[in-house]
């Protein structure tokens, strides 16, 4: 086979042959395009308004802000700076990648951006940021220290938006569920709540959390399990918890209303004593408590409606509206303080003994004398000297 003859390489010229009409490129400019090339390739400044940052799905369970709301926040960063104040008090922060709080101020800062507000000074500077580096828990945390308390929200809201808080955050469901599941072995097994257990109930582990009285957060949590679709609308502030409870009240039935109302407890054994549930000091209106609560009142472990001060009744009251529970409260605390014994005997009277057959009595004479109290006669008035 023969060898094939060294040929010279085409150029490239030759392969593809320019189009006679190009006009020769001048040597000045291939000069400028060889500097060009030697120099590293600069970033691209991308302009404020272009960079756009999503809400973290965390700051989503908090409702929008109103038009007015946005307005009134525009107007008072307007204002702070006008006075030499940052526009913002406090920074955005900020969660791999994401506005997980501060997403209406980020707005407002475009808004003002955009109408070149101050003279177009939001347009040439940027929020300031802060990005958070922590767990889930503290992450949860902080977003409601800055939420549920700064903002004006209802306690129904606070109360939703607290237990979807907590549903998304896997650390907080934890503690949850294991709460949840040793306050029910103990409720099975009788046993009042001592230093070995959680110390209170789920609505009122809860409630701390939201700032709300373990009864509003008992009733927004019957509304997530009985009305899913509604319970929504509680975080928006678009209906009122006592008024999607009256509704689901109206939908029962005779027969599932009297299945529904607990059953009023005469007594409570306690060790060897038996405690009354009946509440005094409110008429003939009584009031009738759990057996669980009736047990902790017993152990001297009762405490109500979260922090609040303790005043001479030992119960412990939050808010005025609870006055009149108070009150049946104490008055039954200090009814079981004094009255065990009697209500031991009470309950449990001791067996009688044989009665005795006695003589019979004498036969009752006729004319008895009327019942009550026998007329006196007038005394005698004193004889009269006669000089």
């Amino acid at each position: 086979m023969s060898e094939s003859p060294n040929l010279p390489t085409p150029d490239e010229s030759q392969l593809f042959p320019k189009d006679s009409t190009e006009e020769k490129a001048d040597p000045k400019e291939n000069t400028n395009q060889q500097t060009q090339k030697e120099l590293p390739p600069l970033e691209p400044k991308i302009p404020l308004e272009k960079v756009i940052l999503k809400p973290h799905p965390k700051c989503l369970l908090f409702p929008k802000k109103s038009r007015e709301e946005m307005a009134h926040l525009k107007e008072n960063m307007v204002q702070r700076h006008e006075k030499g104040l940052p526009p913002l008090e406090q920074p955005i922060l900020l969660l791999d990648g994401f506005i997980l709080d501060g997403r209406h101020r980020y707005e407002a800062w475009h808004e003002l951006a955009a109408e070149c507000a101050s003279d177009g000074w939001f347009a040439k500077e940027t929020p300031p940021t802060e990005i958070v580096q922590a767990d889930d828990e503290a992450v949860a945390l902080r977003i409601a220290s800055r939420n549920l308390s700064q903002r004006n929200l209802s306690a129904d809201q606070r109360a939703a938006i607290w237990i979807k808080l907590v549903k998304e955050t896997p650390s907080l469901r934890a503690k949850l569920e294991t709460r949840e599941k040793e306050n029910e072995q103990r409720m099975k097994s009788g046993k009042p709540k001592g230093e070995s257990d959680q110390g209170c109930s789920t609505n009122e582990y809860l409630a701390v959390g939201a700032n709300v009285s373990p009864t509003v957060m008992k009733m927004v949590r019957r509304v997530q399990r009985e009305a899913p679709e509604a319970f929504e609308s509680l975080s928006e502030g678009k209906a009122t918890v006592k008024g999607i409870v009256s509704k689901l009240e109206t939908k029962k039935t005779p027969a599932e209303k009297s299945l529904a109302k607990p059953q009023p407890l005469e007594s409570v054994k306690v060790g060897d004593k038996v405690f009354t549930v009946r509440a005094y000091g409110l008429g003939d209106s009584d009031i009738h408590l759990e057996e669980r609560t009736v047990k902790n009142i017993a152990n001297g472990q009762i405490f109500f409606e979260g922090n609040a001060t303790k005043d001479n009744s030992g119960v412990y009251s939050r808010d005025e509206a609870n006055k009149q529970r108070k009150k049946a409260l104490a008055d039954t605390i200090r009814y079981l303080s004094s009255e065990i014994v009697a209500l031991r005997e009470k309950l449990n009277p001791p067996p009688k003994k044989p009665s005795v057959q006695k003589p019979k009595a004498k036969a009752v004479k006729k004319h008895a004398k009327p019942k009550g109290k026998a007329l006196q006669e007038p005394a005698a008035s004193p004889a009269l000297k006669v000089e």
